[in-house]
């Protein structure tokens, strides 16, 4: 008759019950890890057409090397800070945003129409609670090279700490559109309505956002374009101090 060790058979079940346990643990932190998810889109609110992404010269930006980032900045918490920045201290400017997840450009994304994006992702947003929901678009894929050109928006919204667990993601909203057309940020690099387009798709021509790149010291190429009662509302947000759930 084999000998019998409960002592053994105790352990065994220990060694299973820890597993178990630390298998356990995993999947809670995983349900309760913070997340957001982030839409990004310039398809107009009729859907009936979009706001392009070109760059300066006016042509549709490539995929890739083209790029999305979305983040929020830490010490650079105005509009007009950003541009300033944007020109003086970009290296400055660029370690002062955290990106929390990237996209690529899409050039598909409605019926093939190059020129338009609507996508989603999500990330981390431990790192910016609390600050301004904000997209750097960078047509090097890199936006903290500055020989590349670039657009930077920043939305009347800001990233929410997460709830208990088990909670849904965060979920936000970033619309590249004119206030007009239920846009939700301002313009703080770049342009709008320099460049027009018709997408065939009922809407007419709209006006594109185009990226732009470092000026060179001493030029007057203004550097961004945004529409009065826009920055007014952004300007209304933020004198408010209320948080705005995407």
């Amino acid at each position: 008759m084999p000998d019998y060790h409960p002592s053994s058979s105790i352990r065994s079940s220990s060694r299973f019950g820890a597993a178990a346990l630390g298998l356990m643990t995993l999947c809670l932190l995983a349900v309760s890890a913070p997340a957001a998810l982030v839409n990004v889109s310039n398809v107009s609110s009729d859907t009936n057409g979009g706001y392009a992404l070109v760059n300066e010269s006016g042509s549709f930006l490539s995929d890739p090397p083209a790029k999305i980032f979305i983040g929020g900045f830490g010490s650079f918490t105005s509009i007009s800070a950003i541009t300033a920045a944007f020109s003086n201290n970009f290296a400055t400017l660029a370690s002062d945003f955290d990106s929390i997840a990237d996209v690529t450009l899409e050039t598909d994304s409605v019926e093939g129409i190059q020129g338009i994006h609507d996508s989603s992702t999500s990330g981390d947003p431990s790192s910016v609670e609390g600050r301004d929901v904000a997209i750097w678009i960078s047509t090097t894929g890199d936006y903290t090279q500055a020989s590349g050109e670039h657009l930077i928006y920043v939305t009347n919204r800001y990233f929410l700490p997460d709830g208990p667990p088990p909670v849904p993601e965060q979920t936000y909203a970033v619309f590249l559109r004119p206030f007009s057309d239920g846009g939700n940020g301002a313009v703080a690099v770049g342009g709008f309505n320099e460049y027009f387009f018709d997408f065939n798709e009922g809407a007419g021509s709209q006006a594109a956002f185009n990226t732009i790149a470092i000026p060179e010291p001493g030029s007057v190429l203004p550097l961004t374009l945004v529409g009065a009662a826009g920055f007014v509302f952004y300007l209304r947000k933020h004198a408010r101090g209320s948080g705005v759930r995407g």
